[in-house]
């Protein structure tokens, strides 16, 4: 059995009680709060590929508003980034609701929505790729597609493990999912957000939150996917999806509460 992780279950289990909750005002205040998470999630995920739509623009574009600027070259890439990955997000919910498993035709399309009028989606690479100014090494691009085969065939394997009792937790399973996406990087871009996607797929369809990598932890989290390329240490990135989604379940809670107790919305704090 791998690690445990028992706050997470007993935060989750409560947050679920408020989902399912008879009362109107309980559950549509998790919803409204659900909301504003995906908001975030959308933001930072983003961000996380050089997105530089803060997070107030971010929402004004998914609320269909216009933002400064927004006629300049580089911001319509942006704001297409932001569509894009709300669309892909809105998939992701749509497959785990007809309970579909996590494949790699999903991931492809997935790839395919996110950079759908940016770039060729849905693509594997077929020219080698690094990083200028690091050690970063990553598969040939021959190797590619089978890496993927065999990547999302274990994926499988470990998908119904994890519903065995005693088995390892969702968590370990996203973040070994998430790391091995990243080092193999299928495609030539758009690949932190694929794997966000994925890694969010794997813990929501096990009634987690969606979490994103916050702008103070984007160089803890390179840190821990450079080192997973080298020695295939899992326990970091579990760690570190461990805090974030502690912080996401407390929040939606907190803000539930907070929100029967007063009038206006809670609104997440921009990072």
């Amino acid at each position: 059995m791998e690690n445990e992780y028992p706050e997470i279950d007993r935060l989750s289990k409560r947050v679920k009680k408020l989902s399912d909750s008879s009362s109107k005002s309980i559950a549509e205040y998790c919803n409204r709060y659900k909301k504003e998470l995906a908001i975030r999630f959308i933001h930072e995920a983003t961000a996380l590929e050089g997105n530089t739509l803060t997070l107030e623009e971010t929402r004004s574009v998914l609320k269909g508003r216009e933002i400064n600027g927004e006629e300049l070259r580089e911001r319509k890439r942006e704001i297409q980034e932001i569509r894009n990955y709300f669309k892909a997000f809105q998939h992701v919910r749509t497959y785990i609701k007809r309970g579909q498993e996590l494949d790699e035709r999903i991931i492809r399309n997935l790839h395919g929505i996110v950079t759908e009028r940016i770039y060729h989606g849905g693509i594997y690479r077929n020219i080698p790729i690094w990083v200028p100014d690091t050690k970063m090494e990553f598969p040939a691009h021959n190797d590619v597609k089978g890496l993927m085969r065999d990547f999302t065939e274990r994926l499988k394997e470990r998908v119904m493990v994890c519903r065995l009792p005693e088995s390892f937790h969702p968590i370990d399973l996203a973040a070994w999912a998430w790391a091995e996406l990243m080092r193999i990087h299928p495609f030539l871009e758009g690949n932190e957000r694929v794997g966000a996607l994925m890694m969010n797929y794997l813990l929501m369809e096990h009634e987690l939150v969606p979490i994103s990598i916050p702008k103070g932890r984007q160089q803890e989290y390179m840190e821990i996917i450079d080192r997973y390329r080298w020695e295939r240490e899992i326990v970091p990135l579990a760690c570190l999806i461990e805090d974030l989604e502690k912080e996401a379940l407390l929040a939606l809670e907190q803000g539930v509460k907070e929100g029967l107790q007063r009038s206006p919305f809670p609104a997440v704090q921009s990072s």
